[in-house]
């Protein structure tokens, strides 16, 4: 705090005190006034006969109001922050060394295509320790005799039974004729021919059954 508001505040607690002793010193001068007889090694002697009552006493004086406390100072701001600046944009990165070059790609100079015979083709691309082979299975017809119970027949084959030509539509090992989709019937056989003749010349008779 600065000298003069201390001297200011000093001032200012005295004025309270005084306010507030005022009555008490006010009080202690009317007890002061009233008749005391002294006894014997500075005693109070007994009180003489009650006289008249007095006059009233006086009112206590009113205390002095004190004075509107001063404002405080007001605080002092704090600074406000920098805004800060723009980060400088970084260099650009070195170039990184090149990768080796990779082994060149099989083309069609490596390849060659072969047939398994069966209805696969097989299309091969070879190069030193390089190798690829693809399998391409050709769903043309092919006939494959009578069917045989256990055997997986494919797209494209053909099988005799019970008398007529069937057609494999996929994969599959059940028999034809017996309500699945893997077959389709393609001929159906036909009805039995009327018993022949005699044949002109020594041709014998044949029945078919």
């Amino acid at each position: 705090m600065q000298r003069e508001e201390l001297e200011a505040l000093a001032g200012e607690v005295a004025l309270l005190i005084k306010a507030a002793l005022t009555p008490v010193l006010a009080r202690m001068t009317a007890l002061e006034s009233r008749d005391v007889v002294p006894g014997p090694r500075g005693e109070s002697g007994p009180t003489g006969p009650a006289g008249d009552l007095g006059p009233a006493g006086q009112n206590g004086l009113d205390g002095v109001a004190g004075r509107d406390g001063r404002d405080g100072l007001p605080g002092v701001p704090g600074a406000t922050g920098e805004k800060g600046l723009n980060g400088i944009d970084g260099r650009h990165g070195t170039d990184g060394t090149h990768g080796k070059d990779g082994a060149d790609g099989l083309g069609l100079e490596d390849l060659s295509v072969d047939f398994d015979g069966d209805r696969t083709v097989l299309f091969r691309f070879e190069r030193g320790d390089l190798k690829k082979v693809f399998a391409v299975p050709l769903p043309f017809q092919k006939y494959q005799g009578a069917y045989q119970a256990g055997h997986t027949y494919v797209p494209g084959d053909t099988v005799t039974w019970a008398g007529s030509v069937w057609h494999c539509e996929e994969a599959t090992i059940r028999k034809p004729g017996d309500g699945t989709d893997a077959w389709k019937l393609a001929v159906k056989s036909g009805r039995d021919g009327r018993d022949g003749r005699d044949a002109p010349g020594t041709l014998p008779v044949v029945k078919v059954r």
